[in-house]
């Protein structure tokens, strides 16, 4: 995971990559878990063939979610490691979500004043 950061004031701008290939497993694993919860007729739930049910499941929203828990982790990560004294929720932006492409991710969060 790379990252750069933009101080002005009590402003921080987070611009986040992370890179494909530590978010793919994840990815792949939220796909399989789906896969257990298909239904197919024809087929017992939870016995359905792992191709015909990962075919059915929807990979960008599995990709989403492994984007989400990847950055909630990050976040953390960065501003403790930044020692950013951040206030509220930051604001996400997604630039860039794609299979088989890095995630970035821009977040803005509000900082307290130095005094």
């Amino acid at each position: 995971m790379q990252h750069t950061i933009d101080k002005k004031d009590t402003q921080a701008r987070i611009t986040v990559t992370i890179p494909w290939d530590d978010i793919a497993q994840d990815v792949e694993a939220r796909v399989a878990e789906a896969a257990k919860h298909v239904d197919v007729k024809g087929f017992r739930k939870g016995a359905v063939p792992q191709e015909i049910a990962a075919a059915r499941v929807d990979r960008a929203a599995a990709l989403a979610d492994a984007a989400d828990a990847q950055l909630r982790t990050h976040y953390a990560t960065i501003v403790r490691e930044e020692k950013l004294r951040a206030v509220g929720a930051p604001r996400v932006s997604v630039t860039k979500l794609a299979e088989g492409n890095d995630v970035e991710v821009m977040i803005d969060v509000a900082l307290l004043p130095t005094i």
